[in-house]
């Protein structure tokens, strides 16, 4: 097959569907893209909220919460103890599926309706102030955080404890305003570098032990501005730095300047193959991925790791087969859909997790074989599934404006 240009329905530039695309599409039984890959993204985006809190009152209890939406949203909001209890039940707002309705319109009758997560957590411990986070424990302000414990006011923290003020960290410990680091024990303000011990203020550097305003350094110790040091001499400077406010000012000073007339690479690009983008690390055949670690045969990926046969998809984790998602973890078969986790082979679901086959579902939990949060059985989700694709086939929705 050839490659296909088309006309973004969005932006009406033309972009273009690669071999590799279709043969994608038609292993997922799903129709080619109308939008171009960054109006996708866009559309994607607009369904997140990472860090814009507001005061509110849950609906269920009446106590007053922080929520990542406002009073003024359509549909209801739970505090997240009230949302994971029994108090409520997310198929009393099911829907029977009409032939004579466009689908898009009964979605949006049920997004309407479904309470939802004041903030999106999951499996964590004394970790309330939390969003988009799962498996923490003692974790405050943290957002896109997994499997992290005592760490505050950081995003995009994966597998770290004792850190703070950290962007893009990963299995990092005791870190302190660090900047896309991995593997750091004990560090200040070290960016793009890995596997430091004991550092501060050190970028793109690998290995390195008890070193300061280090640029572009490999597997090294005791260098203060990429001067090899003693020991002793390192250990004297250090204790200056610490304790003299004007002798710290100038060596950051100098560190500044370093900094700026280092060389950058064109893009960081680690331990990988045939992949095009930046920030990709031990990935394989990933093309316009962006912050992608541990990857393979995947396409349009912003955040994520360890996924593999997947495209048009933002911020995930060890996911496969995902296709145009927002925010997925340990999914198989997630298309069209935005925060469902722990799941498989679902479309068109939103905050849904650690259940299997739906289809348009919002809020559920533990289920399976449920169409816009309607129970069905097995045979009869089965049959009624390809219907409903037909119908949306026959019937698209199309946009007034």
């Amino acid at each position: 097959m050839n490659p296909e240009i088309k006309k973004c329905q969005n932006c009406h530039n033309e972009f273009t569907i690669e071999p590799t695309d279709f043969a994608f599409y038609e292993k997922m039984k799903v129709p080619p893209p109308t939008f171009c890959p960054e109006c996708r993204f866009l559309r994607r985006i607009i369904f997140r909220n990472e860090i814009n809190f507001y005061k509110r009152k849950c609906d269920l209890c009446k106590k007053d919460i922080i929520s990542i939406y406002k009073n003024e949203v359509l549909f209801p909001v739970y505090c997240n103890e009230c949302w994971y209890s029994d108090k409520w039940d997310p198929l009393s707002y099911g829907i029977k599926f009409d032939a004579s309705e466009d689908f898009v319109s009964q979605i949006k009758s049920l997004v309407k309706r479904v309470p939802r997560l004041a903030l999106t957590q999951i499996k964590s411990i004394n970790s309330e102030y939390t969003n988009f986070s799962a498996e923490n424990k003692n974790c405050y302000l943290c957002v896109i955080a997994l499997e992290n414990e005592d760490s505050a006011y950081s995003s995009t923290i994966f597998y770290s404890r004792d850190c703070f003020d950290c962007l893009d960290v990963s299995k990092c410990e005791q870190c302190y305003g660090c900047l896309r680091c991995d593997k750091c024990t004990r560090c200040a303000f070290c960016s793009f570098s890995e596997n430091l011990l004991d550092s501060i203020s050190c970028f793109d550097c690998r290995g390195l032990t008890s070193c300061f305003g280090s640029v572009g350094l490999r597997n090294k110790s005791h260098c203060w501005l990429n001067e090899q040091l003693s020991k002793e001499e390192y250990l004297e400077r250090l204790s200056k730095y610490l304790s003299d406010l004007s002798f710290k000012k100038e060596e950051d000073k100098k560190y500044l300047n370093l900094l700026m007339s280092f060389p950058r690479r064109f893009a960081y690009i680690v331990k990988s193959s045939d992949s095009i983008g930046d920030y990709i690390i031990n990935s394989k055949r990933c093309i316009n991925c962006f912050k992608a670690q541990d990857m393979i045969d995947s396409k349009n990926i912003v955040r994520a790791s360890e996924m593999k046969d997947s495209l048009d998809v933002s911020y995930d984790d060890r996911s496969e087969l995902s296709y145009e998602i927002m925010s997925g973890e340990q999914d198989h078969k997630f298309f069209f859909g935005n925060t469902c986790w722990y799941s498989s082979e679902i479309q068109y679901c939103s905050f849904c997790f650690d259940s299997q086959s739906l289809f348009a579902c919002i809020g559920l939990r533990n289920k399976s074989y449920c169409i816009l949060n309607k129970q069905y059985t097995k045979e009869e989700y089965e049959a009624l599934l390809p219907r409903i694709i037909k119908h949306m086939n026959d019937m698209p929705y199309i946009d007034k404006k």
